[in-house]
């Protein structure tokens, strides 16, 4: 998902959805959004696998 509405971009780790969720996701804050961001965060410290974050995927 992208600013864009009507487009779809595959995401393969945990670097680029983070990259994704910090720069062009869509909606406004909530305690969604920042649970999946710091959920993202900590995998890529290696405190979460990348499988357990993107659960926190708001779309995941």
């Amino acid at each position: 998902m992208t600013s864009q509405p009507s487009r779809m971009r595959v995401v393969t780790s945990a670097l680029q959805a983070a990259e994704l969720i910090l720069t062009d996701w869509p909606i406004e804050e909530s305690e969604i959004l920042t649970a999946t961001k710091h959920a993202l965060l900590k995998s890529l410290e290696g405190e979460l696998s990348p499988g357990a974050a993107r659960f926190a995927l708001p779309y995941g």
